[in-house]
């Protein structure tokens, strides 16, 4: 949370918990200023936001693993790995997204393994939620890849050894079809290979490169 006007103006510091009255901050930690006490003690002047916190990266090692770590990166004394809630399992397609802009308390994770199983995980309260997804006969392997697609709630979904990409509505779980690459149909390979870039001009593009390939590819999104 940040203190956005008022006394204490400027100052951040990480909620531990919160009531229906209010919020409790994280005990202080050596080697990182957002967290302890205020320096200077809030008042009835002080207007708070909460907003997500960037001290942080996450970790899940794929390959059919269930962990799932957090460090941070703010410490310097004894940066250590911190184990979260476990996930199904993430191997062969599958990724973590985290959808900074769009949500910025939230992760999603595709398990792959051929399925078209996606996770959200709730940064606050520490859990993974398996979310709908209507995909008929399709799914994720091994060179299969995801991205977001900012401001839109879908996902870009590149199904692995074909030429087809998709997008997925978050809201209704369906998958929509998105055309066809100009390409030959690569061989499943791994590699995490699709992009969603905004230009300052608000003009969006999906950028893609070809696994096992030398192609790269740019891919114009023209709905408003």
């Amino acid at each position: 949370m940040v203190i956005v006007l008022g006394t204490g103006a400027g100052q951040r510091r990480r909620i531990s918990s919160n009531s229906a009255s209010g919020i409790i901050l994280n005990a202080a930690v050596t080697g990182n200023a957002n967290t302890g006490p205020w320096t200077t003690t809030p008042d009835a002047t002080s207007v708070f936001r909460i907003v997500p916190s960037s001290d942080f990266l996450y970790y899940q090692p794929g390959g059919g693993a269930t962990a799932f770590y957090r460090i941070d990166l703010s410490l310097t004394a004894s940066p250590a790995w911190t184990v979260l809630s476990a996930i199904s399992s993430v191997s062969n397609g599958g990724n973590v997204i985290y959808m900074a802009a769009s949500g910025p308390f939230q992760m999603i994770a595709h398990r792959g393994q051929g399925t078209t199983t996606l996770y959200a995980f709730s940064i606050g309260p520490n859990t993974w939620t398996q979310m709908p997804t209507f995909w008929g006969s399709e799914g994720l392997t091994t060179g299969g890849s995801i991205c977001m697609i900012y401001g839109k709630r879908k996902l870009a979904v590149f199904i692995q050894g074909t030429t087809r990409l998709f997008l997925h509505d978050l809201t209704t779980g369906v998958l929509e079809p998105a055309g066809t690459l100009p390409f030959v149909a690569p061989a499943a390979y791994d590699g995490k290979r699709i992009i969603h870039v905004r230009t300052p001009d608000g003009a969006s593009f999906l950028y893609l490169m070809r696994a096992g390939g030398m192609e790269f590819y740019r891919m114009p999104l023209e709905w408003p």
